[in-house]
């Protein structure tokens, strides 16, 4: 039941650290697409694909660095949420790209 606990707290984390991401990195891609200074199509997504670490950097690392004591003390390192950005975003910007 412990192990279940602690999966459901994780998942829970990841969701409140990647709020402040996708919404951004999204809507922002959105729009550098509907201005036109990437193409329609693939743009949204690739533009995804790279906005969405740059907000992450901004948002954790140049502007609050102290936020990440707060997801280490929930058993997430640094290490662990840059890879799951980047993994997040390429698939999220791989589907964007199929779509």
């Amino acid at each position: 039941m412990s192990f279940i606990k602690n999966k459901k707290t994780t998942i829970n984390a990841l969701l409140i650290f990647y709020r402040k991401l996708i919404v951004p990195a999204l809507a922002l891609s959105l729009l550098l697409s509907l201005i036109g200074i990437v193409p329609m199509t693939d743009g949204i997504g690739i533009s995804f694909v790279f906005l969405m670490p740059m907000m992450h950097y901004f948002s954790y690392e140049a502007r609050d660095p102290d936020v990440y004591y707060f997801y280490y003390n929930l058993g997430l390192s640094k290490l662990t949420l840059w890879v799951t950005t980047i993994t997040l975003s390429a698939l999220t910007g791989l589907i964007l790209i199929v779509l």
